[in-house]
């Protein structure tokens, strides 16, 4: 039974001159792949560290941009209501006013949809 490790002395007769050269050649390779499969996982813990913390600031970066669409989409929603509210009730004026109204909400949803597959190219682009 093995209770730890030991040292191979060279005056003990377990093995021969020969399986003792053998056994310290294993020994010595076995050492060096466990060196070298640490010294690679340790690489890729910190390769890995380095995408987290590049996918965390694209992360921020959007949700940023996300807050300042929200805060544009409140500002045109509010001055939409402010020239439906200031307009004339013309039936005209109406129809022209209804017709810039479409379009200035098309652009901004234009934007929107543009800005988003933009977003979503560039963190597609940060995982590969």
């Amino acid at each position: 039974m093995v209770n730890g490790p030991k040292a191979l002395n060279d005056e003990d007769d377990t093995f021969l001159p020969s399986e003792k050269e053998t056994l310290k050649k294993s020994m010595t390779l076995m050492r060096q792949l466990l060196m070298d499969a640490q010294a690679k996982i340790l690489k890729m813990m910190d390769d890995n560290k380095q995408l987290a913390l590049r996918i965390d600031g694209a992360i921020q970066s959007a949700s940023q941009e996300v807050t300042n669409l929200r805060s544009e989409l409140t500002a045109t929603s509010r001055r939409l209501a402010e020239i439906s509210a200031s307009e004339p009730t013309s039936i005209m004026e109406n129809n022209q006013h209804n017709t810039q109204g479409e379009g200035e909400v098309f652009f901004f949803f234009f934007f929107f949809f543009f800005f988003n597959a933009k977003l979503y190219f560039k963190m597609f682009c940060v995982c590969l």
